[in-house]
């Protein structure tokens, strides 16, 4: 669903290799929320081509 532009649908979670949620990925943007205040920073991108792990 989408309202004047803005991505509305649920983000897809991305995991670290541990299972716990990092991020979530929407269609143009990765949302990171902080562990202590809560607030979510939203970093948008025209696309996301892939995520890796780096150990």
């Amino acid at each position: 669903m989408e309202e004047r532009g803005v991505n509305i649908s649920e983000p897809e979670a991305i995991r670290c290799k541990c299972k716990k949620i990092v991020a979530q990925k929407g269609k143009d943007e990765i949302i990171i929320k902080c562990r202590f205040c809560k607030r979510k920073v939203v970093i948008s991108t025209r696309e996301i081509i892939k995520i890796e792990y780096a150990d």
